[in-house]
């Protein structure tokens, strides 16, 4: 059966002049009456694919399937964004990684760290990428984790984490296999989700401050980045955090003998005083071989 509400919406949606005052549900419609925000304007934008995609952003946000509501201070922040993307050169809003975008944009609204403007480009690519993605399970970018069966005990209720992204790795080649850890952790480990979350953002971050294949990965490159991280921190347990969590994704790595050489880690600590104890045990090669060699042979439960 035709839904003649879900048609008009998309024929709405073929108009680069959205005026909401006419948009073909009246709750919405009336709520822009009044509003001198009202309109849209994606004319001007050169690019058919940017201009296409900036139009499903805002219709996820007006059919309430995106992270804001058309009620939300985001719609003001929305229009600042259209006028600065379409004197861009850009044919894919893609062109730029989210970062990049974000960085660049606050630089144009004059603003150092604005809530509002970062977490309307974060959701801008985050759901782009969701609604884009026609891969399933573990191969696309954005898990949303009530599509995988997850013990309750390893869910934070206070957390509220609902998915795991790595749209914020920049190297393609990278991301795969940081997927491919990931889903070993979920799969086969009893982590929690916070922890694996954690895990995920200091391996991504590894990963774009090396900027180059993991595969290829030096000892060097892992000073600079412990050396990066010793200096921001000032802690030796978030330092330890740190280079127990790349070790382990690099053993990981090694023993999928996907990684061809020595682990790259071994070494590139050992200039800076930490605690030492404390790093043994968190980086002790035998009982991290034997661990993920169990876990390696419980695969074929993986999703």
């Amino acid at each position: 059966m035709i839904n003649f509400v879900e048609a008009q919406i998309d024929n709405f949606f073929k108009n680069d002049v959205l005026d909401f005052r006419h948009f073909p549900e009246k709750e919405i419609a009336d709520y822009f009456s009044s509003k001198y925000n009202h309109i849209m304007d994606v004319s001007k934008i050169s690019s058919p694919k940017l201009k296409n995609e900036l139009k499903d952003f805002i219709k996820l946000i007006f059919t309430g399937k995106a992270s804001m509501t058309y009620t939300s201070r985001y719609i003001c922040e929305l229009l600042y964004f259209l006028d600065y993307v379409k004197d861009l050169n850009l044919t894919s809003i893609f062109d730029f990684s989210c970062d990049e975008m974000r960085e660049n944009y606050l630089i144009y609204r004059h603003i150092k760290d604005e809530s509002t403007a970062k977490r309307l480009v974060n959701a801008l690519y985050f759901h782009l990428t969701e609604l884009y993605d026609t891969r399933t399970g573990f191969d696309r970018d954005i898990w949303v984790l009530k599509n995988f069966k997850i013990e309750e005990i390893r869910l934070n209720p206070t957390s509220k984490i609902d998915n795991i992204s790595f749209i914020f790795i920049e190297s393609l080649e990278n991301r795969e296999l940081l997927k491919k850890y990931i889903k070993y952790l979920v799969s086969c480990t009893e982590y929690s989700l916070s922890t694996i979350v954690n895990i995920l953002s200091i391996c991504g971050s590894f990963s774009n401050h090396v900027e180059t294949s993991i595969l290829e990965v030096t000892e060097e490159d892992c000073k600079k980045y412990f050396d990066k991280v010793n200096k921001i921190t000032k802690r030796s347990d978030v330092y330890n955090k740190h280079v127990a969590a790349v070790s382990n994704f690099m053993n990981y790595l090694i023993i999928q003998n996907i990684y061809q050489k020595r682990n790259p880690v071994t070494n590139a600590h050992s200039h800076i005083n930490i605690n030492k104890q404390l790093f043994q045990i968190l980086l002790s090669s035998r009982f991290l071989i034997n661990c993920i060699c169990f876990h390696l042979c419980l695969e074929q439960c993986m999703y």
